[in-house]
């Protein structure tokens, strides 16, 4: 895989807690997929060179002066990353929680950099996936990052995309070195559609009014994978909906043709879960 290394620095913030973070727009290429046998054999018979894959661009958050420290690939909703956020990664609630608990995080932005914002009911669920590989890949480069502390934070399709990420499949999707590895995943209200076996400890965190992730599906998908891989925490919150962890959606309201609604109880609960998900998975 090639790696593009273009760095726009936007210097040091402050934020939650007094934490001091640098702030970086970087570059780097989606995964390779890996072709299969009959498709690389045709690719090789008519002389087609592989497409290459697509350059993403991400925003990496780091706490100013650790020297190395763990990462989280963050994964954003379809509806892609907001301008406000570009605007001020580091003031983004999520990424100013990490950063306080030593984390650096790499926000990536598939929507923009595929053409694809807004692109609710895409099936692009499996680019997503390539994406965070990506990041994975890039953040392994780096110096200042533990490279065998890598994690993966998704919402809703980003959700999806996280658990895709460490689930055990038969055939590796993508040209990718055996030893880079998502630590574990966390999926916030995903639709859980993963065939339920994982590689990596998994946290998903699910409301139990949500209209668009279905919570008996997550339950099918948890009972589904027991015994078979690594474990798999469903936290369910009673009477709360899609999106709950979300300032912005309050009062509540229909997005997507769904019900969307902050909750400071769960949210409260939900950042409780992760860091000490993280802590036991680190």
């Amino acid at each position: 895989m090639r790696f593009l290394f273009a760095f726009g620095l936007c210097g040091l913030l402050m934020v939650a807690d007094g934490v001091a973070a640098e702030t970086e727009t970087v570059h780097f290429e989606s995964a390779r997929v890996r072709l299969g046998v009959l498709t690389a054999r045709q690719a090789a018979k008519e002389h087609v060179a592989p497409a290459s894959p697509p350059t993403i661009t991400g925003y990496f958050v780091k706490p100013d002066g650790r020297v190395r420290f763990p990462a989280v690939v963050m994964l954003h909703g379809c509806a892609g990353l907001s301008e406000s956020f570009r605007r001020n990664p580091a003031g983004s609630p999520w990424i100013s929680r990490l950063l306080s608990w030593g984390y650096g995080v790499l926000a990536v932005d598939s929507a923009s950099s595929r053409d694809a914002a807004g692109a609710c009911g895409q099936d692009l669920d499996f680019y997503r996936v390539a994406d965070a590989f990506g990041a994975l890949a890039y953040l392994a480069r780096r110096s200042d990052v533990d490279a065998a502390k890598v994690f993966v934070l998704g919402f809703a399709a980003g959700g999806i995309a996280a658990l895709s990420a460490v689930e055990q499949h038969d055939y590796e999707p993508f040209e990718m070195s055996a030893d880079l590895k998502f630590k574990a995943a966390i999926a916030f209200y995903p639709v859980c559609v993963s065939e339920s076996v994982m590689a990596a400890p998994a946290l998903v965190l699910v409301g139990e009014l949500d209209d668009w992730s279905p919570v008996a599906r997550c339950k099918f998908m948890v009972a589904g994978g027991e015994g078979r891989g690594a474990p798999i925490t469903l936290v369910v919150y009673p009477g709360r909906a899609q999106v709950f962890g979300d300032l912005t959606l309050h009062p509540a309201r229909r997005l997507f043709g769904h019900l969307s609604a902050y909750d400071r109880a769960a949210t409260d609960d939900a950042v409780a879960q992760v860091k000490a998900f993280l802590e036991r998975n680190k």
